[in-house]
């Protein structure tokens, strides 16, 4: 068994460009590369929602180029909808005019890390890790076809079966369902503000991201004494950006 790698935790003293504040809002997206058992080279492609931690696809093939990476952002895009953001380095694959023309068409802003600041993508670089770790490096591949079905299967478990700690021991597929059953009617007449300080009271909501400006924004006591769970604070976070429909992330301290 390959010894695991130890990991680097990204410093949250370091604020991150366009953090997100709710689900399909922005994407993150890498490359990582293996080898078969007979030789043939592996390029995947993985695609990762920074907010549930949910991969969207993991395309494996031998060579990736920007017109293959078009089709399977397009595809996602077909199935969940445009995010409003995609986060990814500097590589020629990422900055290839093709991507810079079909983000500009689906009115898709593109995030590029500043280089040498692998951390600014640490959502699919932790994600890259642990597909090495889990999987690349546990498997022996004897051919193309066999990765991508063992590493689609992996990938399905990620999702479905896997709890995370971030997410307050939840699955990405039970986060990403909890986010969406708490989406508030567009149609409601009840003040906005009523219902927020409503459910802070209560507590059923939450969020992780930035403790100190929320309480700025609702009349109450300070987060800590309302919610015991990072995970409620998490939610809380994307509920109040998703009803007050802000463009702009929160404040950092």
């Amino acid at each position: 068994m390959p010894r695991k790698r130890p990991r680097r935790r990204v410093a949250s003293s370091r604020p991150r460009p366009l953090p997100a504040t709710g689900p399909n809002q922005v994407w993150a997206y890498d490359f990582v590369f293996d080898s078969c058992a007979n030789g043939q080279q592996l390029k995947c492609l993985t695609v990762v929602d920074e907010w549930t931690r949910e991969c969207l696809a993991i395309d494996v093939a031998g060579a990736i180029r920007s017109e293959r990476v078009v089709e399977v952002l397009s595809r996602i895009v077909s199935e969940r909808g445009a995010p409003r953001h995609m986060r990814s380095d500097n590589g020629p694959e990422f900055v290839a005019s093709a991507i810079l023309q079909w983000a500009a068409e689906a009115r898709i802003e593109l995030a590029h890390i500043a280089p040498g600041k692998p951390w600014q993508n640490g959502t699919d670089e932790s994600f890259n890790g642990r597909l090495r770790d889990e999987c690349l490096s546990m498997e022996w591949f004897r051919s193309r076809a066999e990765a991508r079905a063992v590493i689609e299967e992996w990938r399905l478990h990620y999702n479905q079966v896997r709890p995370h700690s971030s997410l307050g021991y939840l699955t990405p597929l039970e986060f990403r369902r909890k986010c969406e059953a708490m989406v508030p009617n567009p149609s409601r007449a009840e003040p906005l503000s009523q219902s927020v300080v409503r459910r802070i009271q209560a507590g059923h909501h939450a969020a992780s991201a930035r403790r100190t400006a929320l309480p700025a924004l609702i009349s109450g006591p300070p987060l800590s004494r309302c919610f015991s769970s990072p995970l409620e604070t998490r939610l809380l976070v994307w509920l109040i950006c998703r009803e007050r429909k802000w463009q702009e992330p929160l404040p950092s301290n």
